[in-house]
Protein backbone atom coordinates (compact mmCIF):
# COMPACT_ATOMS: atom_id res chain seq x y z
CA UNK A 1 0.00 0.00 0.00
CA UNK A 2 1.43 3.76 -1.09
CA UNK A 3 2.58 5.59 1.77
CA UNK A 4 -0.16 8.65 1.83
CA UNK A 5 2.93 11.49 2.12
CA UNK A 6 0.47 14.46 1.10
CA UNK A 7 -1.57 15.92 3.29
CA UNK A 8 -4.97 18.33 1.52
CA UNK A 9 -7.40 20.00 4.05
CA UNK A 10 -10.83 21.22 2.62
CA UNK A 11 -13.70 22.68 3.32
CA UNK A 12 -16.66 25.27 2.23
CA UNK A 13 -15.36 28.82 1.61
CA UNK A 14 -13.74 30.91 4.36
CA UNK A 15 -14.28 28.50 7.16
CA UNK A 16 -10.24 28.86 7.78
CA UNK A 17 -7.94 26.88 5.40
CA UNK A 18 -5.70 29.19 4.57
CA UNK A 19 -4.75 30.12 8.30
CA UNK A 20 -4.65 26.61 9.11
CA UNK A 21 -2.31 26.14 6.48
CA UNK A 22 0.02 29.06 7.36
CA UNK A 23 -0.15 28.03 11.04
CA UNK A 24 1.04 24.63 10.32
CA UNK A 25 3.79 26.02 7.55
CA UNK A 26 5.14 27.59 10.33
CA UNK A 27 5.53 24.85 12.88
CA UNK A 28 7.39 22.67 10.06
CA UNK A 29 11.08 22.19 10.22
CA UNK A 30 12.97 21.92 7.01
CA UNK A 31 12.81 23.42 3.86
CA UNK A 32 9.78 24.69 2.50
CA UNK A 33 8.62 26.75 -0.48
CA UNK A 34 4.96 27.61 -2.03
CA UNK A 35 1.96 30.16 -1.85
CA UNK A 36 -0.62 31.09 -0.21
CA UNK A 37 -3.59 33.06 -1.64
CA UNK A 38 -4.65 36.19 0.08
CA UNK A 39 -7.98 38.27 -0.68
CA UNK A 40 -7.79 42.00 -1.35
CA UNK A 41 -10.72 44.08 0.11
CA UNK A 42 -12.14 47.31 -0.56
CA UNK A 43 -13.81 48.14 2.76
CA UNK A 44 -16.45 45.24 3.00
CA UNK A 45 -15.66 44.25 -0.26
CA UNK A 46 -13.57 41.58 -1.69
CA UNK A 47 -11.90 42.96 -5.11
CA UNK A 48 -9.87 40.02 -5.32
CA UNK A 49 -6.88 37.86 -4.88
CA UNK A 50 -3.42 38.06 -4.47
CA UNK A 51 -0.29 35.26 -4.55
CA UNK A 52 2.04 35.70 -2.12
CA UNK A 53 4.85 32.52 -2.19
CA UNK A 54 6.79 32.08 1.15
CA UNK A 55 9.73 34.05 0.32
CA UNK A 56 7.43 37.17 0.07
CA UNK A 57 6.67 37.55 -3.85
CA UNK A 58 3.67 38.87 -4.61
CA UNK A 59 1.25 39.00 -7.57
CA UNK A 60 -2.32 39.09 -8.73
CA UNK A 61 -3.96 35.84 -9.07
CA UNK A 62 -7.65 37.90 -9.75
CA UNK A 63 -9.43 40.83 -10.37
CA UNK A 64 -12.94 41.72 -10.12
CA UNK A 65 -12.51 45.06 -12.48
CA UNK A 66 -11.16 43.35 -15.02
CA UNK A 67 -12.38 42.42 -18.21
CA UNK A 68 -11.63 39.67 -20.06
CA UNK A 69 -11.45 35.71 -20.39
CA UNK A 70 -10.80 33.22 -18.34
CA UNK A 71 -12.78 34.31 -15.50
CA UNK A 72 -13.95 32.26 -12.53
CA UNK A 73 -17.70 33.70 -11.24
CA UNK A 74 -17.21 37.86 -11.18
CA UNK A 75 -13.30 37.28 -11.27
CA UNK A 76 -10.84 37.65 -13.92
CA UNK A 77 -8.28 35.29 -13.51
CA UNK A 78 -4.60 36.64 -14.52
CA UNK A 79 -2.62 32.84 -15.26
CA UNK A 80 0.39 34.98 -16.21
CA UNK A 81 0.90 35.41 -12.56
CA UNK A 82 -0.22 31.62 -11.64
CA UNK A 83 2.61 30.15 -14.34
CA UNK A 84 5.03 33.57 -13.26
CA UNK A 85 5.16 33.11 -9.38
CA UNK A 86 2.81 29.92 -8.37
CA UNK A 87 4.44 27.19 -10.63
CA UNK A 88 8.40 27.99 -9.50
CA UNK A 89 7.53 28.56 -5.90
CA UNK A 90 5.82 24.76 -6.33
CA UNK A 91 8.69 23.10 -8.23
CA UNK A 92 11.08 24.69 -6.29
CA UNK A 93 13.48 21.61 -4.25
CA UNK A 94 12.38 21.48 -0.94
CA UNK A 95 10.94 19.31 1.87
CA UNK A 96 7.78 20.81 2.21
CA UNK A 97 5.44 21.95 -0.37
CA UNK A 98 2.86 24.46 0.52
CA UNK A 99 -0.65 24.77 -2.41
CA UNK A 100 -2.75 27.34 -0.85
CA UNK A 101 -5.02 26.47 -2.91
CA UNK A 102 -5.81 23.82 -5.73
CA UNK A 103 -9.05 25.46 -7.22
CA UNK A 104 -10.58 26.92 -10.01
CA UNK A 105 -9.24 29.64 -10.33
CA UNK A 106 -5.36 27.76 -10.06
CA UNK A 107 -6.09 25.38 -12.25
CA UNK A 108 -6.89 27.26 -15.22
CA UNK A 109 -3.20 27.39 -15.50
CA UNK A 110 -2.09 23.93 -17.02
CA UNK A 111 1.79 24.91 -16.06
CA UNK A 112 0.28 25.11 -12.45
CA UNK A 113 -1.50 21.54 -12.99
CA UNK A 114 1.63 20.12 -13.83
CA UNK A 115 3.49 21.98 -11.18
CA UNK A 116 1.49 20.51 -8.65
CA UNK A 117 2.02 17.31 -9.98
CA UNK A 118 5.14 16.96 -10.59
CA UNK A 119 5.46 18.25 -6.56
CA UNK A 120 3.71 15.19 -5.89
CA UNK A 121 5.37 12.87 -7.81
CA UNK A 122 9.07 14.39 -6.30
CA UNK A 123 10.74 14.22 -3.05
CA UNK A 124 9.15 16.45 -0.59
CA UNK A 125 5.66 16.53 0.79
CA UNK A 126 2.90 18.05 -0.50
CA UNK A 127 0.56 19.96 1.88
CA UNK A 128 -2.43 21.69 0.42
CA UNK A 129 -5.80 23.48 0.17
CA UNK A 130 -7.65 22.13 -2.03
CA UNK A 131 -11.43 23.48 -3.31
CA UNK A 132 -14.33 21.09 -1.29
CA UNK A 133 -15.84 20.43 -4.71
CA UNK A 134 -14.36 20.35 -8.58
CA UNK A 135 -14.01 18.53 -10.73
CA UNK A 136 -11.60 17.01 -13.45
CA UNK A 137 -8.13 17.69 -12.03
CA UNK A 138 -8.92 19.03 -8.22
CA UNK A 139 -11.31 15.64 -7.93
CA UNK A 140 -8.92 13.13 -9.95
CA UNK A 141 -6.36 14.47 -7.48
CA UNK A 142 -8.17 14.19 -4.42
CA UNK A 143 -8.38 10.83 -4.91
CA UNK A 144 -4.35 9.46 -5.53
CA UNK A 145 -3.43 6.72 -3.32
CA UNK A 146 -0.56 9.01 -1.73
CA UNK A 147 -3.21 12.24 -0.39
CA UNK A 148 -4.68 12.00 3.07
CA UNK A 149 -7.36 14.50 2.76
CA UNK A 150 -9.07 16.01 5.84
CA UNK A 151 -11.98 18.72 6.20
CA UNK A 152 -11.94 21.57 7.85
CA UNK A 153 -15.08 23.42 10.24
CA UNK A 154 -14.80 25.92 12.39
CA UNK A 155 -15.33 23.25 15.34
CA UNK A 156 -12.26 21.18 14.69
CA UNK A 157 -9.67 23.98 13.73
CA UNK A 158 -7.51 24.00 17.06
CA UNK A 159 -8.16 20.26 16.98
CA UNK A 160 -7.17 19.28 12.93
CA UNK A 161 -4.03 21.63 13.33
CA UNK A 162 -2.72 19.77 16.46
CA UNK A 163 -3.41 16.48 14.70
CA UNK A 164 -1.58 17.19 11.86
CA UNK A 165 1.47 18.80 13.20
CA UNK A 166 1.11 14.92 15.15
CA UNK A 167 1.13 13.32 11.41
CA UNK A 168 3.75 14.76 10.00
CA UNK A 169 5.84 14.68 12.97
CA UNK A 170 5.27 10.76 13.04
CA UNK A 171 6.42 10.40 9.16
Amino acid sequence: MMEKRHIFITGPPGVGKTTLICALASKLTGTKSGFITQEVREGDRRRGFIIKTLEGKMAPLAERSLRGEPRVGSYRVLVKSIDDVAVPAILAKADYIIIDEIGKMECISRSFKEAVESAMNGQGRVIATIAERGVGFIKGIKKRPDVRLFTLTRENHHPLLTALIREIEKS
